[in-house]
């Protein structure tokens, strides 16, 4: 079956194309609706010189006003041979929508953030401790027995080399929530419960959100801010104490890591990628 031309689009709903983008459905502010208009305006010009099937502009065009592109290609008629009406039957397809994650534009890019976050939802943390220092960790999902084999360590601190030449044993949760370095503190309403000034502080913030269900979770470009809400009145809050350390980071079940930094750019990628082959992007503002 030969490509909608032209011709066969300004008989068929493609003739919509050379509307502009409804920015009341979109919600996307003037010079990205520009963007995308000339976006638009591109595969038209794609279309007249048979280089692009229609359907797929058509397609692209609902998914970037988030409607259900297949509603409105249920039917595209054209012109055949010899003049003769025929029509043709998209084949089904996923209700796209854009941006990635389901997240606006206005909201910045913010999707992958709140999409690994989201997935912890509902979930209990447990095994909530105080590692090094200020750090504190919490467990989330089905525990996992984590083994880690004896190595060699070329570092000048014996007991550095000791420690590697060990063999850990440990219990870890589908996802490792580390709180890093930052300042963070718990609170029960506007209570304080525990923060990261003292060990004795730590522990207490431990013991009280252990067992707790995280419900919510937003990361505030503004200054760089992260608040975890827990179904029991539990609120974990965290701000940077410089401009460059990783606040937190999170360990997902596909060895994927999701890393926070005070400077306003996170990394996502595999845990044993090496520190310099790590890709810093942007995280805009709301």
């Amino acid at each position: 079956m030969r490509r909608l031309d032209n011709k066969d689009c300004d008989h068929s709903p493609l003739g919509d194309l050379s509307l502009p983008i409804d920015g009341a459905k979109t919600g996307w502010n003037p010079p990205l609706l520009r963007l995308a208009n000339l976006g638009i305006s591109w595969l038209r010009r794609q279309m007249v010189f048979d280089r692009w099937n229609p359907r797929m502009a058509l397609a692209l065009r609902a998914a970037l006003e988030g409607v259900d592109w297949t509603d409105n290609l249920a039917n595209v008629t054209g012109c055949g041979a010899g003049g003769r009406q025929q029509t043709r039957i998209a084949v089904p397809a996923p209700n796209w929508r854009w941006p990635p994650c389901g997240v606006r534009h206005r909201e910045g890019f913010m999707g992958r953030i709140r999409l690994a976050l989201r997935r912890l939802y509902g979930l209990p943390c447990w095994n909530v401790e105080r590692g090094y220092g200020s750090f504190l960790t919490l467990e989330f999902g089905r525990p996992n027995l984590r083994v880690r084999e004896p190595r060699e360590s070329t570092s000048k601190l014996k007991r550095v080399r000791n420690l590697a030449a060990r063999r850990l044993v440990y219990v870890r949760g589908d996802w490792h929530l580390w709180i890093y370095c930052c300042d963070w503190a718990v609170l029960e309403g506007s209570r304080l419960v525990g923060d990261s000034d003292s060990k004795r502080r730590i522990d207490r913030a431990a013991r009280f959100l252990n067992g707790q269900k995280l419900v919510s979770a937003r990361l505030i470009p503004r200054g760089m801010r992260s608040v975890f809400e827990f179904d029991l009145g539990g609120r974990l809050q965290t701000q940077p104490f410089d401009r460059s350390s990783e606040q937190w980071l999170l360990y997902e079940p596909n060895g994927n890591v999701l890393n926070v930094r005070a400077d306003r750019r996170y990394s996502y990628g595999p845990g044993d990628r090496h520190p310099d082959r790590q890709r810093w992007l942007r995280i805009n503002t709301f």
